[in-house]
């Protein structure tokens, strides 16, 4: 029997084997996310502004002034949410689920065919060392 030295092109294939499995890891774990990561994101860089020291002045606080101030939190509260609702509703809640059963599904298929590569791979060149 011939025994066949490691060349480099094994090496090669091993590299870009694992660079295939870290993808699909990659997009596994952004499928199955709760938040896409540009959400994450923003939401990291609206907390480090929050924490922005500032100053104000105002008048003494009377029955008038304290009813005006809670309307305008209220308000700017309820356009608040409504500007989070407005952007979260892309599309309908249905079509968002089926999106991600979808891109789940894809993502379980990437990595069973990324593992049966591996096994094919694997019995292949034990058959050919052997």
């Amino acid at each position: 029997m011939v025994r066949r030295t490691k060349r480099t092109y094994h090496d090669e294939k091993e590299v870009i084997r694992r660079t295939f499995v870290v993808i699909a890891l990659v997009l596994f774990m952004y499928a199955t996310s709760v938040a896409p990561p540009s959400t994450l994101a923003r939401d990291a860089i609206s907390m480090v502004g929050a924490g922005a020291v500032g100053m104000t002045a105002g008048v003494a606080p009377n029955p008038d002034n304290t009813l005006a101030a809670q309307f305008d939190a209220k308000q700017r509260e309820l356009e608040a949410r409504e500007a989070t609702v407005g952007a979260q509703s892309g599309g309908s809640l249905t079509s968002t689920r089926v999106l991600a059963a979808a891109s789940f599904c894809v993502s379980v298929l990437v990595l069973i065919l990324v593992s049966l590569n591996y096994y094919m791979d694997f019995r292949r060149s034990r058959r050919v060392i052997a």
